[in-house]
């Protein structure tokens, strides 16, 4: 999954390189084309593959090869690197869904303070 992911994320940053240029000349390319759109599916892509992806480094005991000979050693360093990411990984997703809440609720605050053109 890491290989799909890395690629989703580099076509990701190149859609959201493009999208200013391509909104520039007013969508002349395609213009029937949603870019918008089709940038924000292509971050929910990505999100779902990396959740993806770093869930499995996180709980699978084979997404980490640890090279060596003494295989006491090499158990303890997989439990512990596999307890780095899994906790690392967990603080990142709740800031990303903390900070995905706030932004939500304080466009939704906007709204409500917007006053209604009648």
């Amino acid at each position: 999954m890491s290989k799909y992911n890395t690629f989703l994320q580099v076509v990701l940053l190149g859609g959201t390189t493009a999208l200013p240029l391509l909104a520039l000349h007013g969508g002349t390319l395609l213009p029937d084309l949603n870019y918008e759109g089709v940038v924000q599916a292509l971050q929910y892509i990505v999100a779902a593959t990396t959740l993806w992806s770093g869930a499995s480094y996180a709980f699978l005991k084979n997404a980490v090869n640890i090279l060596g000979e003494d295989e006491e050693l090499k158990a303890r360093q997989g439990r512990r690197g596999r307890a780095i990411i899994g906790v690392t990984f967990t603080i990142v997703v709740a800031a990303a869904a903390l900070l995905a809440t706030q932004q939500k609720n304080r466009h939704s605050k906007l709204q409500k303070e917007k006053p209604s053109e009648h």
